[in-house]
């Protein structure tokens, strides 16, 4: 029985890792690859990916090694950080770089595992450029083992850090061979970047312009700002049109994009024409107000053609009836523009913004907005079951200076949207008591008042506690009222319920306090597990 107890005794042999694709996988074999889940979907008309792609499949991966329960919205990371280096970028670099050749060239499953924990784990907007500048400069790659790991990182991988990193190494391999798989996995905002970028240094011309511009029209977030951005720098007639009339649009914010794509587009060449069609007046309505609010990016007083833009615009307003609601808005904000005394207009003269340029344009534009049109337009729209043009009429409604408050409230009544908001603005306590009952009506107390908790009150599951902040947060001017809402927000596991209760409480003279808000307050602090909430609820127990 030696022989037993030797076999016994002896560790048990390793298993070979299972080749996926030519490399040994260092992945559990039951994650599929991202690859694979974006191939599944078929194409809409537009060339974009059904929005059940839109979650990846490691994407509950991704927020517990970031230990946080929001996730960014795809490409959005990427966007706002940009293409900064930093030095430590450049150097932590070289172990990246290291494991990536012994990679390539052994296949080990050693190697390769390395390899891919660092991919894996890196910061890979600020590896990847210094990455692919440290390869060009290395001797003795070869490309075959270097496009054979690229293709398999994007093809296989089940993590979005090393398909980024495949993706830019296959935009290093003249002539493209890959392009077909750029592309799929570029119509997901996640990769966009990546695959424009690689897309464009394995491309020759026009052909990367008119894949990227392909690329372009089948992404509506992250993805079309970062495309648009490289498609502006040399656009050609027929991508400075739709620059004009589409390129702009995205469902992030359009002020990303509405500098460069007036600016690329020759916004002004194309208004100086005597006639323009609908589609470029409505993108020059849609332009001039991204550019008319400040947002992240150049607006304008950054422009250098804004002013003669604004008159060539209000030319073609005028006798357009039948121009798109939204036409009122631009009206608005070109009014409030040259009518603000708060801005540099020194410094902005210098851009055509002269005092008698301006008092004609304001003058044109409120002779425009005085069209009883839009108003009777605005009243209809508000009786459309359609959120996006009850939107519309509303704010055009407001900015002509009449009440919405009934139109809201019947809205709410039959439960179309979220009026909450716009409904607790107003001062009357007449209407704050309809809106408390209305409330009372369509809330379900019960269900939010489940007790604390740290939940951030994110997503669909939800929306009701969201709704309640909308009401809650303006009862500190109503003491006494809406106490059942207040209630149940201070026993809300959402973090903010609990938060606002506690100031609405605070705002509140102890007069008006209901009976049971002072045991409900002392149970709320023995329960509490935010010590913020915590210390706001002990000072609402000292008077």
């Amino acid at each position: 029985m030696q022989w037993l107890k030797q076999l016994l005794a002896r560790p048990p042999a390793p298993v070979a890792p299972t080749v996926v694709g030519g490399f040994p996988a260092p992945w559990d074999l039951d994650r599929p690859s991202l690859h694979a889940h974006l191939a599944d979907f078929a194409l809409e008309a537009d060339g974009a990916l059904p929005p059940a792609a839109a979650t990846l499949p490691d994407e509950e991966l991704v927020r517990s090694r970031s230990g946080s329960s929001l996730a960014w919205a795809p490409g959005a990371l990427d966007g706002v950080m940009g293409h900064h280096v930093s030095e430590s970028a450049e150097r932590s670099v070289q172990p990246l770089l290291r494991a990536l050749i012994a990679a390539s060239r052994t296949r080990s499953p050693e190697a390769v595992k390395d390899f891919y924990d660092m991919a894996n784990d890196a910061e890979v907007l600020q590896l990847v450029d210094p990455l692919m500048e440290a390869l060009r400069q290395q001797r003795g790659i070869d490309p075959a083992a270097l496009h054979a790991l690229a293709r398999w990182l994007a093809r296989e991988a089940p993590d979005r850090a090393p398909v980024k990193i495949g993706i830019a190494l296959l935009g290093m391999l003249r002539p493209a061979q890959d392009t077909e798989l750029l592309l799929r996995l570029g119509r997901h905002e996640e990769f966009t970047l990546f695959a424009g970028v690689a897309l464009s240094n394995s491309l020759p011309e026009p052909e990367a312009t008119a894949q990227l511009w392909a690329l372009a029209r089948a992404v509506k977030g992250w993805g079309r700002i970062q495309l648009v951005e490289r498609l502006a720098q040399s656009p050609g007639p027929e991508l400075r049109a739709w620059l004009l009339r589409e390129g702009f649009r995205n469902e992030v914010m359009n002020e990303y994009l509405a500098h460069t794509c007036a600016s690329a587009g020759g916004l002004l060449d194309a208004l100086s024409a005597e006639d323009i069609d609908d589609a470029l007046f409505l993108g020059a309505v849609e332009l001039l107000r991204a550019l008319l609010n400040p947002g992240p990016a150049a607006d304008i007083t950054h422009y250098d053609d804004g002013a003669a833009v604004v008159e060539r615009f209000l030319a073609h307003a005028r006798g357009r009836t039948a121009a798109p609601l939204d036409t009122c808005l631009a009206l608005s904000d070109i009014a409030g523009f040259v009518e603000g005394e708060d801005r540099d207009w020194a410094s902005l003269e210098a851009l055509g913004w002269t005092a008698p340029r301006r008092a004609r344009i304001g003058q044109d534009a409120r002779q425009l907005l005085a069209d009883p049109v839009w108003e009777r337009r605005a009243v209809d729209g508000m009786e459309s079951a359609d959120t996006a043009v009850f939107w519309t009429a509303s704010t055009v409604a407001e900015a002509l200076g009449l009440d919405t408050w009934e139109q809201r409230f019947h809205r709410q009544e039959r439960a179309l949207d979220s009026q909450w908001y716009h409904l607790m603005r107003s001062e009357d306590a007449a209407r704050v008591e309809r809106v408390l009952a209305l409330a009372g009506r369509q809330f379900n107390l019960a269900a939010i008042a489940t007790g604390p908790g740290e939940e951030l009150g994110m997503g669909p599951a939800f929306r009701e506690h969201s709704n309640l902040d909308m009401i809650v947060q303006s009862l500190g001017r109503f003491p006494g009222r809406g106490w059942p809402l207040v209630a149940a927000s201070l026993r809300s596991p959402v973090v903010r319920n609990r938060h606002v209760a506690a100031r609405v409480l605070k705002a509140w003279d102890r007069a008006s306090w209901p009976a049971e808000a002072g045991p409900l307050i002392e149970r709320a602090v023995r329960e509490e597990c935010n010590e913020d909430v915590r210390d706001a609820l002990l000072g609402l127990r000292t008077p």
